[in-house]
């Protein structure tokens, strides 16, 4: 298992590196499942950041008055994934949702 957690770094790092340019920083250690777990409906953005830190990407959707923050980690099966919470227009936890960024493939296969 180290040796999945080296590789995930790395490519975290790597994926990371190339955002370099956009000013994009993911937070170092990433957040765990158990941190995405506190974070609830209703829960404001400064609640949301104290408990996942800074998000490696946030996007404003200025007709609906919404944001979305991304964040990168490793689910409990060692799947890179995403976990994004949306704040509605009034600052608040509108909905969250995970999804693997590498769903299938090749992983566990032992290859």
């Amino acid at each position: 298992m180290t040796s999945m957690k080296a590789i995930f770094s790395l490519g975290v790092a790597l994926a990371l590196a190339s955002c370099a340019g956009s000013g994009l920083v993911a937070p170092s250690p990433p957040p765990t499942v158990e941190q995405f777990a506190l974070v609830q409906l209703g829960m404001s953005r400064d609640d949301t950041l104290r408990i996942l830190g800074k998000p490696y990407e946030t996007m404003r959707f200025p007709l609906s008055g919404n944001e979305a923050w991304d964040y990168l980690y490793q689910d409990p099966w060692g799947y890179t994934a995403s976990y994004g919470v949306t704040f509605g227009p009034d600052g608040h936890v509108a909905s969250k949702i995970s999804r693997r960024l590498n769903d299938g493939g090749d992983h566990g296969s032992g290859k």
